[in-house]
């Protein structure tokens, strides 16, 4: 699938989603404060006095909160909230929204070569081994 059609594909569930739905969806609770303006609580669940920390731009389709510097589009926020990729997160709001769109043929543009694959597990055993050896020499010195 080639990149222009993939970048149709969220542009069209983009175009089929309202940010204030998503926010709500994640958890945010928003009220009115201005006419393009809504703000409330972020959906991230961080701690917030006033409760206002987090604002919608409902004509542009952005949000930012000012507390966890958190923003974006409703790609951002489910990105941020689920601890997802943009990848699965366009197949999140598709599924939570009952979209119609197909996205089983939908993949990362990047695909990783077997060398790197392997370059990277090696990176993650070795770091492994050196916090294990560092733990024992720390007990044998002691």
């Amino acid at each position: 699938m080639s990149n222009k059609i993939q970048g149709d594909i969220f542009k069209e569930v983009k175009s089929n989603l309202n940010i204030i739905d998503v926010a709500t969806r994640l958890g945010s609770h928003l009220n009115q404060q201005k006419r393009n303006t809504l703000v409330g609580t972020c959906p991230t669940g961080h701690p917030s006095k006033s409760k206002k920390s987090f604002e919608v731009n409902t004509s542009l389709q952005l949000c930012h909160c000012y507390n966890c510097k958190m923003g974006g589009d409703v790609f951002t926020i489910v990105e941020e909230v689920k601890k997802l990729s943009k990848w699965e997160s366009l197949k999140w709001l598709v599924k939570e929204f009952n979209l119609k769109i197909d996205t089983t043929k939908l993949q990362p543009s990047y695909k990783p070569t077997p060398e790197e694959i392997l370059e990277k597990n090696t990176l993650i055993n070795r770091s492994f081994l050196l916090e294990k050896n560092s733990r024992y020499w720390k007990r044998s010195v002691i």
